[in-house]
């Protein structure tokens, strides 16, 4: 008789309901022919057999008295979800550093886009410093040369309006240069 991969695995399949005799006369036969020719079949049949002994002799376990009313209680309760840590993490804690770069980002490009747009603008044509419309946004050094002519105007400014006296203090500097 040969024995076969594929009758192996429903034998094995089949080898519970024979312990617990659940099968027909002929299914029995069947079975017990395959594992009287098939070793690994009657290795897993001995364990089944094994493993059947020892939950015969254990004791049956009783539920108390009120299980089954505290079980249909608890199945009516509403759901209590637990907070899973994870979920707190990626609701809470991961939108703190994607809110403070967000906020960061607009503060720089805040910072580095107000000279240009609330400069101060050109009263007259008389003033000689010229404003290079062109500069670079990102660019450190056009940004500080900006900065330099701004104060420069201002200081012109305030000595066109004011006279000779200045409160921001800078045009006494030009006035020494």
């Amino acid at each position: 008789m040969r024995i076969f991969k594929e009758k192996c695995e429903e034998i094995r399949k089949k080898i519970p309901a024979l312990i617990d005799e659940e099968l027909t006369d002929v299914e029995k036969n069947q079975l017990k022919e395959h594992l009287d020719a098939c070793n690994s079949c009657s290795e897993e049949f001995n364990m089944y057999l094994e493993r059947d002994k020892i939950l015969k002799r254990l004791d049956d376990i009783e539920p108390s008295l009120h299980f089954n009313g505290k079980l249909f209680d608890r199945i009516r309760q509403p759901d209590v979800k637990v907070t899973n840590p994870v979920d707190m993490f990626l609701k809470w804690i991961l939108p703190v550093p994607a809110l403070c770069a967000a906020v960061l980002a607009i503060f720089i490009g805040f910072t580095l886009i107000s000279p240009y747009i609330y400069a101060m603008p050109e009263q007259n044509n008389t003033m000689s410093v010229p404003v290079n419309a062109k500069k670079s946004l990102l660019s450190f050094m056009d940004f500080s040369s900006y900065c330099d002519m701004h104060c420069q105007q201002v200081c012109r400014f305030c000595q066109a309006t004011k006279g000779s006296k200045c409160i921001c203090g800078r045009c006494d500097d030009e006035s020494k240069k």
